[in-house]
């Protein structure tokens, strides 16, 4: 182990699925942590700990679920008598005591509030920072399309989840397959096997309150948005054309892509010496250790 590197160099997967495998297996591993989390000895910090790694998985299904009640208990509204008689639905769920417009609008402002919260300081920090060589536009501009682009990823990323935990429930292993690292365009096939269902609930649900000419339609528009064009949003996640124009614009840059450290300089060097290597049928030829300027050694 490197004790003085700084930082961390491990790439995240390229696409929507290949990071939907790795959390297959990170949702495993943290629901396997319910079986430590009463164990003696443990402080409360590390008990914690154990919690959040959980509800970072179980929130997707209390999400599903409270959108579903939801829309359910509408839905029993509009299935009242038309002859005007008190069924049973509107003598137990009134449209008054189900919905309360104040409270749910309290309640989505301080989800809102909390997550935008910490991207909101992480943008005031990064203005006019050293590493910022985007100029503020760019990267209020880079802000602003990856907020856009986390939106409409949160139902997929929700119903993903949703599924390991229910995987993980009816006992099945996640395995343990190599990992991806490099931007890849799927089939068509294979994100219509995966992503299928999603493109098929979100139209269903969006048809049927255009249907009723409902106002939850506007509550419900970025989840289903989001899950409706679940396919074409896969697909982009994997695009290296999509990034490629993407960093001609100067937008969601990082300041490692900016100015290549020099670690990643040495691991590009590598691959393409073993490559050239194993085209060639010759040895590989010694690389030279790059100095590390001091600047980089006191960030350590």
């Amino acid at each position: 182990m490197i004790t003085d590197l700084p930082g961390s160099w491990e790439e995240c997967p390229p696409t929507l699925l290949d990071a939907a495998v790795r959390d297959r297996r990170w949702a495993q591993g943290n629901v396997q942590h319910l079986r430590v989390l009463p164990a003696k000895g443990l402080r409360w910090p590390s008990r914690a700990h154990m919690v959040m790694g959980v509800m970072n998985y179980v929130t997707s299904p209390l999400w599903l679920a409270s959108v579903l009640v939801g829309l359910i208990l509408y839905f029993r509204i509009n299935l009242q008598p038309a002859d005007g008689s008190v069924g049973l639905n509107s003598a137990m769920f009134g449209a008054g005591q189900m919905f309360d417009s104040s409270r749910m609008i309290a309640l989505i402002a301080l989800t809102i509030g909390l997550l935008l919260l910490p991207k909101l300081l992480g943008l005031i920090i990064a203005v006019g920072k050293r590493w910022n060589l985007t100029g503020n536009l760019n990267l209020l501009a880079g802000a602003i399309l990856e907020q856009l682009f986390s939106i409409l990823h949160a139902p997929i990323v929700m119903s993903l989840h949703s599924r390991h935990l229910w995987e993980i429930v009816c006992g099945q292993d996640s395995g343990w397959s190599a990992q991806q690292r490099r931007g890849r365009l799927f089939p068509l096939a294979v994100l219509l096997r995966r992503h299928g269902g999603q493109t098929f609930i979100g139209i269903l649900t969006t048809a049927y309150l255009v249907w009723l000419a409902s106002p939850l339609l506007y509550w419900v528009l970025p989840m289903a948005v989001g899950l409706i064009f679940s396919v074409p949003l896969s697909a982009l996640s994997g695009s290296r054309l999509l990034g490629g124009k993407l960093a001609e614009l100067r937008l969601l840059l990082t300041p490692e892509e900016r100015e290549l450290p020099a670690i990643m300089e040495r691991h590009q060097e590598l691959i393409d010496n073993f490559t050239i290597a194993v085209k060639t049928n010759r040895p590989a030829l010694p690389v030279q250790m790059p100095i590390v300027p001091a600047s980089e050694k006191s960030a350590a």
